[in-house]
């Protein structure tokens, strides 16, 4: 019984240690780990996310979408919501001779803007990862992509920098990403994309705007927007036009031509605005 005693605490000091972080006194750890163990549904974004990597990913801890396109602190740990997000395996009906379907499900929308979020998690860029889906008329999933470097190409031979020491613009990333968009149109499974729908994390650039066109894509369903301005007409949900932006709206040109091209080519614009939290977790252990 001694054994097993301290096998368990062996055990439990182990996890505490992996779940540590630096940022933190050990009280303020002690407390999140006690939460962790005894309430796991009680976390907060913030501390969940706390150890995130620069590229925004993390490697031992959840992974969470907002309900609202605001992209900072949308979850405070007094925030009911938390334990309503849908999670894999959660709210588990107690009757089990109920044959009714059950309530908490993605949307449609929900569940393919998430699928182009976790396609992201897949760049290598340090500073902004974008995905992207795109979607028949029948809710297939047609294409996935993410931005990077073209096939052959090795991530760490070619630069990710946003600027160059010596203004050369051979030593940035810009002349060499392949965005998100253009490879999920080239990583397609069908013979055409007429007609189909694109999920993106983040608004078209000029250059994307004129594949998915070419493509026959004919909607483009985005989650931050980066226009300096919007047209009402270009979205079905007027609420969409006052979310806030990660970092705010950039002055380039690209993504003014982006709508100027859309519009003209008559593809459908719409800012995704989620309808519930989602929260993937994939190491129960922490």
């Amino acid at each position: 019984m001694f054994a097993t005693a301290a096998g368990a605490s062996a055990v439990v000091v182990a996890q505490f240690i992996w779940c540590y972080d630096r940022q933190h006194d050990f009280s303020t750890n002690f407390h999140h780990f006690y939460q962790r163990i005894t309430n796991p549904f009680s976390l907060s974004s913030s501390s969940a996310l706390s150890s995130s990597d620069s590229n925004g990913s993390s490697s031992h801890h959840p992974i969470h979408t907002p309900s609202t396109p605001s992209r900072k602190n949308s979850v405070t740990p007094n925030d009911s919501n938390l334990a309503l997000a849908l999670r894999p395996n959660a709210h588990k009906r107690a009757d089990p001779l109920d044959p009714s379907p059950r309530k908490e499900y993605l949307t449609w929308d929900d569940y393919f803007m998430s699928v182009a979020h976790l396609s992201s998690l897949r760049s290598k860029d340090p500073n902004k990862q974008v995905g992207a889906c795109i979607t028949d008329p029948e809710r297939v999933i047609l294409g996935i992509g993410y931005n990077g470097f073209p096939r052959g190409c090795s991530d760490h031979h070619l630069p990710w920098a946003k600027l160059s020491s010596d203004s050369n613009p051979l030593d940035t990333k810009y002349p060499y990403v392949c965005h998100a968009e253009m490879n999920a149109i080239m990583n397609k499974n069908a013979a055409s994309l007429k007609g189909a729908t694109m999920y993106v994390t983040m608004f078209p650039c000029n250059n994307c705007a004129k594949l998915l066109i070419q493509a026959g894509i004919t909607e483009v369903v985005y989650y931050e927007d980066k226009r300096r301005t919007k047209s009402p007409s270009s979205s079905s949900d007027s609420s969409a036009l006052h979310t806030p932006t990660k970092g705010g709206t950039r002055p380039d040109p690209a993504y003014e031509a982006s709508q100027r091209l859309l519009s003209h080519a008559g593809v459908t614009l719409r800012q995704h605005i989620p309808k519930c939290p989602v929260y993937l977790d994939f190491d129960s252990s922490c």
